[in-house]
């Protein structure tokens, strides 16, 4: 019996060398779940502060879903990236516990969408929406929505995978001058006033596409004021993407208009109005 136990246990023994020979080869797919590494970038048109930098106080809202799938489908997030927060530190992302990408089976990787947001919403409604106000500007300006579906289809990785975000409001940059007839002093331009009229103040941002719907509340904004000189006075407001601007501008207690009718989307804009005074 000894004879014919030894061939059988060499051959396993052959055959363990062969299998661990083959364990020695690189994996193709990482074992386990890895941690989400994702780094924000905000172009130059964002304007969302000083050198497009974030501040330390800024948090993000994060969604990690299945690949193609809408956000509203039943099960397309995963559990710890449903509304994650996310703090800001330089570009890069981070959440406490980490958010972990879903566990591949080999030998097939499961591919994600990320879906973030700026400012963090702790309880964004059933449908996926969260308000927006823009009503109250004269003081300061409103903050400012940010987001970003760009990444998609992304498989586990531990490279850092970049967020562009987007700016979402239209953006008004107002400065007001007089013709070369005009009476105003300094004065004038320090209490010169300008306000927006018959605008939407109120909408739901939807998370699963960075759109605006449920408008609601027209009424007048005022201009927020940033500065003024003997010649000039300068307003910004952020506004909610429409058509048709319709401003009126109270110099030396006498009301001036400005109209326009074009479309403006989210994106910034310069607008220089030249008020017009009679010849002495």
């Amino acid at each position: 019996m000894k004879y014919k136990i030894f061939p059988l246990l060499l051959f396993g023994a052959m055959t363990l060398g062969i299998m661990a020979g083959c364990s020695e080869k690189p994996e193709q797919i990482p074992e386990g779940r890895i941690a989400v590494n994702l780094k924000t970038d905000i172009g130059q048109s964002i304007r969302k502060v000083a050198n497009d930098q974030w501040e330390a106080s800024d948090n993000v809202g994060l969604y990690m879903k299945k690949a193609g799938k809408e956000l509203a489908e039943p099960d397309a997030t995963y559990n710890d990236a449903k509304n994650a927060l996310m703090t800001i530190a330089g570009q890069t992302l981070t959440a406490n516990p980490p958010v972990m990408y879903p566990e591949s089976v080999f030998p097939e990787t499961v591919a994600v969408d990320f879906i973030a947001y700026y400012p963090y919403n702790a309880s964004p409604d059933a449908d996926f929406t969260i308000p927006v106000n823009v009503a109250t500007q004269s003081a300061n300006q409103p903050v400012e929505i940010l987001y970003s579906d760009n990444a998609k289809n992304q498989m586990p990785t531990t490279v850092a995978v970049p967020l562009n975000f987007k700016y979402l409001f239209a953006k008004f940059v107002v400065t007001v001058t007089g013709d070369e007839n005009s009476t105003l002093s300094e004065n004038d331009f320090e209490n010169m006033y300008v306000t927006a009229l018959n605008l939407h103040t109120q909408a739901k941002l939807q998370l699963a596409d960075g759109t605006f719907v449920d408008r609601q509340n027209r009424q007048n904004i005022a201009l927020h004021k940033t500065g003024y000189n003997a010649t000039s006075a300068s307003f910004e407001a952020l506004l909610l993407p429409a058509t048709g601007l319709n401003l009126v501008i109270n110099a030396g207690g006498i009301n001036h208009s400005y109209v326009n009718y074009m479309e403006y989307t989210a994106a910034r804009y310069e607008v220089n109005v030249e008020l017009k005074f009679n010849e002495l």
